[in-house]
């Protein structure tokens, strides 16, 4: 299939590297007795498409950076530590009497050959400086930019899927740099190709030098050796710019693209699970419509963002039954279905999907700002009723539950007996508080693996039982992050019987006092659980503490799985990459 490469050049405000800040300490004329004072780490982020000014970060203290200066300073790469908001370290922390201004250079992190800032696979590592004069006699603030240019290749899902790996042609590598000037040189007739190999989320990002002539390639492989070679017009990059790349399918053939397509979908595949039947058509379309075959399995892709009106909602029938499930892929995309309002009449385990067969998958979807009717049924839960299959890559965010009654009710999953992995959950609403909430499920026996939960409740459910990962827990519950607290939850289960198994279940340390009511399998609690207090340095262990399980247990156990990586935000505490 041809790919279609749409690449758009972000030409927005960026402050320059080299700043010159405004002093206010009075000349002395005692100039040789005068300290040098040097301050300042905040960091300006790359230029993006939403705002003329890049965001701003800061190097954390105890950071390091490389110093050099000319002047009223004399420095030769020293290096300098953060303390107190104040750089410290410099070997000579005089100004010079020779009555010169300071022409400055810092650079952050540390390095001390050229040759480190490519890592082992080839990849040019991330740098921001500082290119500034100081005048004589007067305190040094510093602020630092980027010193290379951003490529960010988004492939879209449907293509994302089949990758192996992503092969990016760059045809110049540094080196050399002058650390006064920040003046870099490059090797000869050299290239500096990197090979990534295939990403979850479909970003490739990768740093490439500041540069008017760089004409960059992609090959793309994909699985059963089918390759793409999408090409990139634009030769020129500007240091701390962000370069977008969008790499898509030309024809994406059938698949759900509006929602009258998602309504006809789900008359379409009950009448198919009950019948057998294909040829039903409902508005004018037939289930064969909606689905592509991939490795003899059809596949409903959702192309489109789909936001649901209330008269929509009534049309749309909760896939599935009691007894028969949903058996192929429903595949998201990385799309939303937001807005529907979720038929409440069916008496036992229900969802948006009812049932999910050991064959079913639903991955890379967004269910947002949806909620049941408002009449009251027991065992119900926003995406699956029960599920036998696996969810993917699968995220409920405000999503509202009716609840009047002293019933049961879950996030994701009524009762899972198959896999959750890479999944999350977040601001579910509670109209009332008497029944019981398990966050992610209310009864797990399988596995529930590399997920994330954010549960700012407005109302606590009352109900003894409630907990944060499943009510009861008879499976496994590996790799999880838990943001926020909530009072009258369990931080982990109610009953975690004989069979139930939990590690690197990572809480906030409020949770201590009630994290658990009864363990039948105790040798897991003394592994399985790690608390942690609200400071970036513990985000950050926290992140890597998750991506350490991925390589040393997760990849082991499950090797069948990929799994989503951890990183920190600004504004959040741990999230997906």
């Amino acid at each position: 299939m041809k790919a279609k490469i749409i690449f758009s050049v972000i030409t927005l405000f960026i402050l320059s590297a080299c700043v010159k800040e405004s002093f206010t300490n009075p000349h002395n004329d005692n100039i040789g007795d005068l300290s040098v004072t040097i301050t300042g780490n905040s960091m300006w982020g790359f230029s993006n498409k939403n705002s003329r000014a890049a965001t701003i970060s800061q190097i954390p203290e105890n950071g390091q950076i490389k110093f050099y200066s000319q002047g009223g300073i004399t420095a030769d790469g020293d290096i300098l530590t953060l303390e107190n908001g104040q750089w410290t370290g410099l070997k000579n922390d005089k100004w010079d009497t020779n009555g010169n201004d300071a022409s400055i250079a810092a650079y952050y992190p540390v390095i001390n050959d050229f040759s480190q800032l490519y890592s082992e696979n080839g990849e040019l590592q991330d740098m921001v400086w500082c290119k500034t004069t100081a005048e004589l006699g007067k305190n040094v603030n510093l602020t630092f930019s980027h010193m290379f240019a951003k490529l960010v290749i988004n492939i879209e899902s449907e293509l994302n899927d089949t990758v192996k790996d992503v092969k990016v042609k760059i045809p110049s590598k540094i080196s050399g740099i002058d650390f006064y000037t920040g003046k870099l040189s490059f090797l000869e007739g050299g290239n500096a190709d990197v090979t990534l190999p295939q990403k979850y989320n479909g970003k490739y990002e990768i740093f490439i030098p500041a540069s008017d002539k760089c004409n960059i390639a992609l090959d793309i492989t994909c699985n059963k050796g089918k390759k793409y070679n999408p090409s990139i017009d634009n030769s020129e990059y500007k240091a701390g710019y962000e370069y977008i790349c969008n790499v898509k399918l030309s024809n994406k053939g059938n698949g759900i693209y509006t929602t009258t397509d998602f309504i006809a979908f789900t008359h379409l595949i009950n009448n198919y699970l009950s019948t057998g039947n294909e040829d039903l058509i409902y508005n004018e379309k037939r289930l064969s419509d909606f689905y592509v075959m991939q490795d003899g399995k059809r596949v409903f892709n959702l192309y489109n963002d789909l936001s649901f009106t209330e008269e929509e909602s009534n049309d749309i029938k909760r896939i599935g039954t009691s007894k028969i499930g949903f058996k192929d892929i429903f595949n998201g995309n990385n799309h939303t279905l937001k807005n529907i309002i979720i038929d409440n009449s069916y008496t036992s385990e229900m969802g948006l999907f009812n049932y999910i067969d050991a064959d079913g998958v639903i991955k890379n979807l967004i269910i947002s700002d949806c909620r049941y009717n408002e009449n009251i049924r027991d065992k119900i839960s926003i995406l699956v009723g029960k599920q036998y299959g696996i969810i993917n890559n699968c995220h409920i965010i405000n999503c509202t539950i009716y609840d009047n009654k002293n019933n049961r009710y879950a996030g994701i999953t009524y009762s899972n007996h198959g896999t959750i992995i890479n999944s999350s959950i977040s601001n579910i609403k509670l109209t009332n508080s008497s029944g019981s909430l398990g966050v992610m499920c209310f009864q797990n026996d399988g596995n529930i693996i590399n997920c994330r939960v954010y549960t700012n409740l407005t109302k606590s459910p009352k109900g003894i039982s409630s907990s944060i990962a499943s009510v009861y827990n008879n499976g496994n519950i590996f790799n999880i992050f838990v943001e926020d607290s909530v009072n009258d939850l369990y931080g982990f289960s109610y009953n975690n019987k004989e069979q139930g198994q939990y590690y690197n279940y990572i809480i906030p340390k409020s949770y201590e006092s009630k994290y658990i009511g009864t363990d039948e399998a105790p040798s897991s609690l003394l592994k399985g659980t790690s608390f942690y207090q609200d400071t970036a340095e513990e985000y950050q262990t926290k992140a890597n503490t998750l991506n350490e399980w991925i390589d040393k247990e997760g990849k082991k156990q499950y090797p069948t799985l990929t799994f989503r990586r951890w990183t920190t935000a600004p504004t959040q505490k741990v999230i997906f990459e």
